[in-house]
């Protein structure tokens, strides 16, 4: 029995190990869409038994990399949902833009997480949503087959929620018809935590979990924010520290500080 209250990497393996016991682990772009029912791309049957592991990266692709490699040494599969409108990342950016590749590498998928008010604001949302998975795309090397709306609970109605071609990580096929699982705000809801950890796993689950809530050791949501706060600071700090260190040398500075008395 585990116990699904520290949140660290242990208790992940944990929780993996249990859950995927006995049943295959399949990212999103395996299947066929739900249109056609239950079926895998390849136009076999879905399994009996199945698990798809599935990640929003809502704060951090850094934490979503080392989720990754957890999954992969244990063998395992999983989707991971990446933003590229995000006001806390930029996967364009140095530190960031090989991660969504690194982790297709490690055997995973990368899929769009799309915010709805960003692509209904464009004078096309849908040629909008094909341009970022178009952008995502080049930087994993692999097609996106598939998305997950972000902030459900905040930003209403999602239309491209019966999207053709896409497959939607919220379409009742893997939310209703099979268990739905999620570690939404690194919390665990009474009845989802009674099964994850003694009750009966069922054959067919999606188990959303969230990268930014699970660490080395033990934490809850405040400290793990705290963490990626403090993580972000010091980045912002460094790249302030190299700016500022151009000022004394830069021509421009040095005549305007001169001449505003200030040098």
């Amino acid at each position: 029995m585990i116990r699904l209250q520290d949140f660290s990497l242990e208790e992940y393996r944990a929780l993996l190990r249990r859950v995927c016991d006995g049943r295959q682990t399949l990212p999103f772009g395996d299947f066929a869409h739900p249109s056609e029912g239950m079926a895998m791309r390849d136009g076999g049957a879905a399994p009996e038994r199945f698990v798809i592991l599935r990640h929003d990266v809502d704060f951090s692709p850094q934490c979503a990399l080392r989720l990754a490699k957890v999954e992969a040494e244990l063998g395992l599969r999983a989707t991971y949902f990446f933003l590229l409108t995000s006001d806390l990342y930029n996967l364009l950016s140095p530190p960031m833009r090989e991660i969504p590749r690194r982790i297709v590498e490690l055997g995973h998928e990368v899929g769009l997480h799309y915010d709805v008010p960003v692509l209904t604001d464009a004078p096309d949302p849908r040629e909008a949503l094909g341009k970022q998975c178009t952008l995502l795309a080049e930087l994993t090397g692999r097609p996106i087959r598939s998305m997950s709306m972000h902030n459900p609970g905040w930003n209403g109605a999602d239309p491209f929620r019966d999207d053709t071609e896409m497959i939607n990580a919220y379409d009742p096929a893997f939310t209703r018809d099979i268990a739905y699982y999620s570690d939404s705000c690194g919390a665990w809801r009474d009845e989802t935590h009674a099964v994850l950890t003694a009750g009966e796993i069922p054959p067919r689950l999606q188990l959303l979990i969230h990268p930014i809530y699970w660490g080395d050791g033990a934490g809850d949501r405040r400290t793990r924010l705290a963490e990626w706060s403090r993580e972000h600071g010091r980045y912002v700090s460094d790249f302030l520290q190299d700016l500022e260190s151009l000022w004394p040398t830069h021509k421009g500075v040095i005549e305007h500080d001169k001449r505003t008395g200030k040098l």
